[in-house]
Formats: C-alpha cells, sequence, structure tokens
C-alpha cells in the first residue's frame, strides 16, 4: 500500500497551498465533482479552515468530502452498528468494572478498591481504563495481552499483566452491557476496521491524506483494508522525500540522522518563560493571519515551561 506523494514546501503557508492545489489537480479535473472523493486533515480546525479556503477559491464547483483524521474509520467502513456516545461507554465501564471480582479489582486499582456508593471514583477509574484501551485501539491492538506481539507481551511485569487482564475482562464486559442495549464502543468498531472484520464502503474511490503525517497504526491498517487510490500532500520540500514513508508520515529513523540547518536570523533569545512566551507571541503575530493552530507546534526543552508557556 502507498500513496502518491505530493511535496508542497514548507515556504507557503500550508492550507492555503493545499487548497490551490486540491483547485487546480483534483477539482478542475473533475475528480471532486465524484462522490468518491475523501479529503482527510489533521484535525478538525484544519478541516474546517480548507473546507472555507476551497469554497472560497471555486466558490461554483462542488466541494469534496473534508474531513478530520478523527473521523477516518467512520467515513470509510460500512457498519451500521449504532456507536455508544461518550457517557453511555463511561457508564457501561463502571458497570463492567463493578462486577469484576475483588482480586481483579485489587490488580487493577490497588488495595483501597472503590466503595459501591462511591460514583466519583467509579468514574476516574473507568476513565483510566478507558484511556488505556483507547490508546491501545488506536494502535490496532485489543487489551488482551494474548495478541500482542510478543516482544512487548514480554516486558510485563507479572503485576502489570495482571492489571492488562483485569482491563481486558472489564473491556469485554463493556461490549456485552453496550450490546444489550443496541450499541456499540467506537474502539471497538475501530479494530474491527483495522482487521478488516467489517468491510469499507464502496462509495470512496479517492482519498487525499493532507498533512497527516503521524497516522495512528490502526488508521493505516484501515487505509490497506480500503483498497482505494490514495494521494498525500506532505508539507515539505522533494529534496527531503527520503524522510517520509510511503504514506506521507514521518520517516523517525531518517529525521533522527538529519541535520537541519537554522540560519542565524531564525534564532531569538530570550529569557525566562514569561519571557519566551512574548517571543512566541511576537513570531506567531509576524507570520500573518493565514496561520492557524493546526500549523503550529510551540516545543520547549522541559516539562516545567509547558504551563507558564501556556498561560
Amino acid at each position: 500500500m502507498g500513496a502518491g506523494l505530493h511535496f508542497l514546501g514548507w515556504d507557503d503557508h500550508f492550507l492555503p497551498r493545499v487548497a490551490r492545489w486540491l483547485v487546480e489537480e483534483a477539482i478542475e479535473s473533475g475528480i471532486a465533482g465524484a462522490d468518491g472523493l475523501l479529503v482527510v486533515a489533521p484535525g478538525t480546525w484544519s478541516a474546517r479552515r480548507l473546507r472555507s479556503l476551497v469554497s472560497s477559491a471555486e466558490p461554483a464547483t462542488a466541494l469534496p468530502r473534508i474531513i478530520p483524521v478523527s473521523q477516518l474509520v467512520t467515513a470509510l467502513v460500512d457498519d451500521r452498528r449504532v456507536r455508544a456516545d461518550a457517557a453511555t461507554a463511561r457508564f457501561a465501564m463502571v458497570a463492567a468494572l463493578q462486577e469484576l471480582d475483588d482480586d481483579a479489582l485489587r490488580d487493577l486499582v490497588g488495595a483501597r478498591t472503590p466503595k459501591q456508593d462511591e460514583l466519583n471514583r467509579w468514574l476516574s477509574v473507568a476513565e483510566d481504563v478507558e484511556r488505556i484501551c483507547s490508546a491501545l485501539a488506536a494502535g490496532g491492538r485489543s487489551s488482551v495481552v494474548a495478541t500482542w506481539p510478543e516482544a512487548a507481551a514480554a516486558l510485563l511485569t507479572g503485576a502489570a499483566r495482571r492489571r492488562f487482564d483485569a482491563v481486558a475482562s472489564a473491556r469485554t464486559a463493556v461490549d456485552a452491557i453496550l450490546l444489550d442495549v443496541g450499541r456499540v464502543h467506537a474502539d471497538t468498531v475501530r479494530l474491527d476496521a483495522a482487521e478488516a472484520r467489517i468491510t469499507c464502503h464502496g462509495d470512496v474511490a479517492r482519498i487525499i491524506l493532507v498533512g497527516t503525517h503521524a497516522l495512528s497504526r490502526s488508521n493505516r491498517m484501515v487505509l490497506e483494508h480500503a483498497g482505494v487510490e490514495l494521494d498525500a500532500l506532505v508539507r515539505a520540500p522533494q529534496a527531503i522525500q527520503n524522510g517520509f514513508d510511503q504514506l506521507g508520515c514521518v520517516d523517525e529513523a531518517w529525521w533522527r540522522d538529519a541535520h537541519i540547518e537554522l540560519p542565524a536570523d531564525m534564532i531569538r533569545v530570550a529569557g525566562g518563560p514569561g519571557d519566551q512566551a512574548r517571543v512566541v507571541l511576537e513570531e506567531l503575530e509576524a507570520r500573518g493571519a493565514d496561520l492557524v493552530a493546526d500549523e503550529v507546534t510551540i516545543a520547549v526543552t522541559e516539562g516545567s515551561a509547558v504551563a507558564p508557556m501556556r498561560r
């Protein structure tokens, strides 16, 4: 599985450049007029912004479907099951945790297990367990350790293995609880799609990935099973094409050894977090109004500087 890679450079604002590409390369060729085109942006904000830019550039043309990558599975798979909303899934997890035997619950939360009437504690534990399961699902893995690669399972201590066994028991119970009320968990749909247990729609013929430089393993698996034509628009010059894989995602091994030239005029000296935040704001203002949040990453050298920078 591979995509046609299109390197759009990084000297221009990315989303306006993408909008021009879609109009010039896709819409004018008649591809976007078909129902079969799906454009996938890295986030909700960038998807909304891209819709606006394409509409402004070519108002007389029917827009292609433009979605954030978080909606990729929903857009692709032919699954008519009703998905549980977040609140229903959370309370289903609480019910599942309350049905665990005492030993499994202690493996999960320690000696001080929640009392039956401590709803807030149960909700907190349920949130933690759901976070674990969702992270695994994004990686195309279930919470059942026996399904993991041997190298990953071998890293677990005995206590960690028992904890994951308790997580898997609770997650299995959640599926049964939701099934009883005619619902399915979003993570279950994601895993079913990744493992090709449910089929993809036949109405998507071509997918254009826009700056999706870090696709999850499960999304990559879904794209592999989709069997559609793929293009990836990459925010980088052609000269460093080896830094990206066949789907336009970052090749971490290549970038670890890459030497990036930073001209002296790109370096600004600042003192503490307050001064650093001021310099960041000045740089963002200098970039112009076309810059959107999805196009900006602010990195700090130590975790303690994150909160002051956000303020």
